[in-house]
C-alpha cells in the first residue's frame, strides 16, 4: 500500500514536471519565433532561412501542444482517482473492527455486486462475482491479486 502511494506520488510529479517543462519550452518557441521574425524584417536571415526555421517551430508548438493536452488530461485522471480511493478509505475506516456484512455497510461500501451465471462444464457449479465499491468502482485485478498475496502472507505469519 504505501509503497504503491509512493510510486503514484511520484509518478505524478514527474507528468507534473514533464508539463511545466513543455509549458516553458512554448513561450520560448513564441519568443524565439518572435525574433526570427524581427530578424527577417530587418534583412538579418533571408526569407527561405525564416520559413524553414518558423516551419520547424510551428512543428515543435504542434507536438507539444499535444503532449501538454496527454499530460493534463493523464494528471487530472489520477487526481481523480486518488481522491476517489482517498473518499472509500475514510468510508472504510468508520468500521474498524468489522466483523459481518450488515446491510447498512454493504450499502455505504458497496455500489453493485454483479454475479455470472453458473457454469457447470467442470463438474462443479462456478459462478464469478464481481463486486463495484463506493468511490472506486472495481478494483483493477493487479490490486485484488496484490490484496490476495498481502493477506495469505499475513495469515501465515
Amino acid at each position: 500500500g504505501a509503497k504503491r502511494k509512493e510510486d503514484f506520488k511520484k509518478e505524478l510529479a514527474a507528468k507534473r514536471s514533464q508539463l511545466t517543462q513543455a509549458q516553458r519550452r512554448m513561450e520560448e518557441l513564441d519568443r524565439l519565433f518572435k525574433r526570427l521574425y524581427e530578424d527577417n524584417i530587418s534583412g538579418k536571415i533571408n526569407d527561405s532561412r525564416f520559413e524553414k526555421l518558423s516551419a520547424d517551430y510551428e512543428n515543435e508548438q504542434t507536438e507539444l501542444t499535444e503532449k501538454m493536452q496527454l499530460l493534463e488530461q493523464e494528471i487530472a485522471q489520477q487526481e481523480e482517482e486518488a481522491d476517489s480511493i482517498e473518499q472509500f478509505i475514510l468510508r472504510a475506516k468508520k468500521y474498524p473492527n468489522l466483523q459481518e456484512l450488515t446491510p447498512a455497510v454493504l450499502h455505504d461500501l458497496v455500489n453493485r455486486v454483479y454475479v455470472s451465471a453458473p457454469d457447470k462444464s467442470s463438474g462443479q457449479r462456478v459462478q464469478d462475482v464481481h463486486i463495484s465499491l463506493a468511490c472506486i468502482g472495481f478494483l483493477p485485478e493487479s490490486i485484488i491479486a496484490e490484496m490476495l498475496t498481502h493477506t495469505s502472507k499475513s495469515r501465515t505469519a
